[in-house]
């Protein structure tokens, strides 16, 4: 659980979310179980594909028409395996061009050590962070605190002259989270409605399936959109987007090398990869990367090694209702809130 978690209520006995994603090439809704001690069971998950030209609208608009389907079809399944078809929160994973994620650090230093305490760690925290024109700071989460240089899992208590708390934020277009909210509020009789940028919960979920891999990169691919992210000492250290030019030749892999670039500004690159996709072509997009003369950026000869990310690789984390295709977007989302929410 993120520090946000236990500061501000942690997580309960069992509960009950509905999990959607927004993206510009579908729109997917599952309904998940979550009890303490156990992997969280997705008992309903339907996914629609829609037309990346009808932009936020047109998600906006099926998402409404598929939540209502989620109630009729999904709410029994859930009163069979929950007891009940009271839904306590709604997470939202929102993915580019919708949303953008920046990392920030604060600082507390003082000239002797001193315990670092939690309302040490909420008045950092609380600072304020500009948001970018249109966008909402729709969620913030402590990443990683490094006391006196050294990156400790449970800091409250320690005593340091010096704390760094890395923070990530989720700022999500204004108009579009706004028509989400109230449509999920509508819908699942919840105020607990929470969006977070789509990097922000893969980020969380892949450090639950991978906690020993400490340096690689992540592309998410949806549309034409491309997030790369930077995971370096098994910290997130960067974020790039990029938008793929229709009709150019090799578009996409024009588009993934830009986030590259925009990298290696700051940092090298890992020689790892992993390759998130829910409606694209994983196999193709492999052989892209294997193939490009990336060398010059990586400083290096030997070839990437590109992993892409399936459901089955989170069986130990999320597990399926009967009947309950595997949807990747939906059980990354799942293993972000066992992991980082409440």
């Amino acid at each position: 659980m993120s520090f946000f978690g236990k500061l501000f209520g942690g997580a309960k006995k069992a509960e009950s979310i509905a999990l959607i994603e927004m993206g510009p090439e579908s729109v997917a809704v599952g309904l998940a179980h979550f009890k303490e001690g156990m992997p969280p069971v997705i008992v309903y998950a339907h996914r629609v594909p829609i037309a990346e030209e009808g932009g936020a609208q047109e998600a906006a608009r099926t998402l409404a028409t598929l939540g209502e389907q989620v109630i009729r079809a999904g709410a029994p399944l859930l009163v069979r395996a929950a007891g009940t078809g009271r839904i306590n929160s709604a997470l939202v994973s929102v993915k580019a061009p919708w949303q953008e994620t920046t990392i920030r650090s604060e600082k507390v230093e003082r000239t002797t050590p001193f315990t670092f305490t939690r309302d040490l760690l909420k008045t950092a925290i609380q600072k304020s962070t500009e948001a970018p024109k249109g966008r909402l700071l729709a969620d913030e989460f402590v990443i990683a605190t490094m006391l006196d240089g050294y990156a400790i899992k449970e800091p409250i208590g320690r005593r340091a002259s010096r704390v760094s708390i890395v923070i990530l934020s989720s700022f999500i277009d204004e108009a579009f989270s706004q028509a989400i909210a109230a449509t999920l509020r509508k819908l699942f009789h919840t105020e607990s409605v929470r969006l977070v940028a789509a990097s922000a919960t893969r980020y969380e979920a892949l450090r639950a399936i991978f906690p020993h891999e400490e340096d690689y990169l992540t592309v998410d691919t949806a549309g034409s959109s491309i997030v790369t992210t930077l995971i370096r000492h098994g910290l997130l250290s960067a974020v790039e987007h990029a938008l793929v030019t229709k009709g150019a030749k090799d578009a996409w892999l024009a588009a993934f090398t830009k986030t590259l670039e925009m990298v290696t500004k700051r940092y090298p690159l890992p020689r790892k990869i992993f390759l998130l996709t829910v409606d694209g072509e994983p196999a193709v997009l492999k052989q892209q990367i294997e193939g490009a003369p990336l060398a010059p950026l990586r400083l290096s000869d030997e070839p990437p090694i590109v992993v892409p990310i399936a459901p089955a690789q989170l069986t130990d984390l999320v597990r399926l209702a009967p009947d309950v295709a595997p949807d990747l977007g939906l059980e990354l989302m799942a293993a972000f809130w066992r992991r980082a929410g409440a």
